[in-house]
C-alpha cells in the first residue's frame, strides 16, 4: 500500500471480516474500493454501505429489488459516477455452507459500521490501554435492514441485530488489530507499545481450531493467544515442510515420553 498504514489495516480488517471462506473476496473488495474515497463520505453509513455493498457486486444480481434495496443502488451509482468506480468482475463470494450470521452480504455491512467511526481506525487501535478497550473498538453491527434480512430483499423469519460476536471480535483482533499494532510499535521504536502488545496477546483467550487442539493432545500447553498464535506459527515452519526434527514442540513431546 506504498506505506499508507491505513489502506493496509483497512484491507487486513476486511479480509478477516470474511473469515476463512470470504476472506479472499472480502480483501479484493477492500483493493478495489480505495479508503481515500470512503473517507469522503465516512459521516453517512447510508453512503458507505451502498458503495461497498455496490462494489461487492451483490447489489446488481436482484431480480426484485425492496425499498432500501433500490435506495441503495441509487446511491451507489451517484458515488460510482463521482469517484469513477467500477465493479470487479467475479469476487467469489461464497454462501454454502456459511452460517448466515457470516454471509457476506452482513459482513459488508458491519465493515460500513467499522469505517463510520471516522479517520485514523488504526490509531484508535495504537491508542487502547488494555485488551477491553480494544475489543470496543470493533463492537460493530449491520445495518437494521439486515435484522430481518440475511440476503437482499429476502425476509427472515427472526428479527434479530446482526453484531459481530465474540469470536467474530477475536479473529480480527488476532489477525488484523494486534499484529497491525505490534508492526507498527516495532518500526516505530515505541519499545512500551510492543511491551503492551504483546500482554494484550498473553490477556487474550487462545485460538480454537484443529491445529491447536492437535498440539494440546501431543502435550503442548496453550493457555493464551500468544500460545496459541506461536504454535499457529510452529505449524507453518516446521509441520508443512516436514522439519519436524527442528520443532521445539516436538522436542517438549520427546522429553515427556522420556520421562
Amino acid at each position: 500500500c506504498e506505506l499508507d498504514w491505513e489502506e493496509a489495516f483497512y484491507r487486513s480488517v476486511a479480509r478477516s471480516l470474511g473469515q476463512k471462506v470470504n476472506s479472499d473476496p472480502m480483501e479484493r473488495l477492500a483493493i478495489c474500493t480505495p479508503l481515500k474515497f470512503l473517507y469522503k463520505v465516512c459521516d453517512s453509513r447510508f453512503a458507505l454501505e451502498a458503495i461497498l455493498q455496490g462494489q461487492s457486486g451483490l447489489l446488481s444480481s436482484i431480480e426484485t429489488p425492496d425499498d432500501y434495496t433500490l435506495a441503495l443502488q441509487t446511491e451507489y451509482a451517484y458515488h460510482a459516477a463521482k469517484y469513477k468506480l467500477e465493479i470487479p468482475s467475479a469476487l467469489g463470494w461464497k454462501f454454502f455452507r456459511l452460517r448466515p450470521y457470516s454471509f457476506p452480504s452482513i459482513r459488508i455491512s458491519q465493515l460500513a459500521s467499522f469505517l463510520q467511526l471516522g479517520k485514523h481506525l488504526l490509531s484508535r487501535v495504537l491508542e487502547a490501554q488494555n485488551y477491553t478497550e480494544l475489543v470496543a473498538v470493533f463492537q460493530i453491527s449491520a445495518t437494521e435492514y439486515w435484522d430481518s434480512h440475511y440476503r437482499f430483499s429476502q425476509l427472515t423469519k427472526a428479527t434479530l441485530p446482526k453484531v459481530l460476536g465474540k469470536n467474530g471480535i477475536h479473529t480480527v483482533l488476532l489477525n488484523s488489530a494486534l499484529p497491525f499494532r505490534f508492526a507498527y510499535a516495532h518500526i516505530q521504536g515505541d519499545t512500551e507499545l510492543v511491551a503492551k502488545t504483546l500482554q494484550m496477546y498473553e490477556g487474550a483467550a487462545p485460538d480454537d481450531n484443529a491445529i491447536v487442539r492437535a498440539f494440546v493432545e501431543m502435550g503442548v500447553s496453550c493457555q493464551n493467544a500468544a500460545q496459541s498464535q506461536a504454535l499457529l506459527q510452529l505449524q507453518k515452519n516446521y509441520c508443512e515442510p516436514n522439519r519436524c526434527y527442528l520443532c521445539p514442540a516436538w522436542r517438549i513431546c520427546l522429553e515427556g515420553k522420556e520421562e
